[in-house]
């Protein structure tokens, strides 16, 4: 196997660590995932259309208290989903910028107060190792957050029993329904 094989199955591995140990809750809804996240970090996240950039899908910034994610607001609401997702996905890692956070916060919000901008996350390119975790990682949740989704069987089987039941109840039993 190849160093770069040898790479991405290690980070395979860790995300999958990480999606798995992550709360998910039931039914599924990536605002109450944030909501849980933030909860366990001890740390408010709030969600916020992404003001008026085309090229842009979404940015997490952090402030003193405040973890903000921007997700495109005109895009379909799965693509925003996978957008918030991403970008939790950096906080979840704890990916944070090298750059000058003054410089990043005057490219993407030049009216906010430096002073309280921490941080801005923005990337543009997909190629380095923390979008390839960030995607990676959204995805493996993503991927639970259907699976478990689904009714499962005994949640089926315990309706079923109970509609049946309450049918039964209605028309005499089953006997009472074949005979009539």
């Amino acid at each position: 196997m190849t160093p770069a094989g040898k790479k991405f199955r290690l980070m395979r591995r860790r995300c999958a660590e990480i999606a798995r140990r992550l709360p998910m809750p039931r039914p599924y809804r990536v605002r109450t995932l944030c909501d849980l996240v933030a909860a366990e970090r001890g740390r408010p996240i709030r969600l916020l259309e992404l003001p008026g950039d085309d090229e842009m899908l979404g940015a997490w910034l952090a402030t003193e208290a405040t973890d903000l994610i921007f997700y495109k607001p005109d895009t379909t609401p799965p693509h925003q989903d996978h957008i918030i997702l991403h970008e939790l996905s950096h906080v979840i890692c704890g990916h944070y910028p090298e750059a000058d956070p003054k410089a990043q916060r005057h490219v993407l919000f030049p009216s906010l107060n430096p002073a309280l901008v921490r941080r801005v996350l923005r990337r543009s390119i997909y190629g380095s190792e923390e979008e390839q975790e960030a995607e990676l990682l959204a995805s493996l949740i993503w991927q639970r957050a259907c699976r478990e989704s689904r009714p499962r069987a005994s949640d089926v089987r315990r309706v079923d029993a109970a509609l049946t039941g309450t049918v039964d109840a209605l028309h005499g039993g089953v006997s009472g329904l074949a005979r009539g």
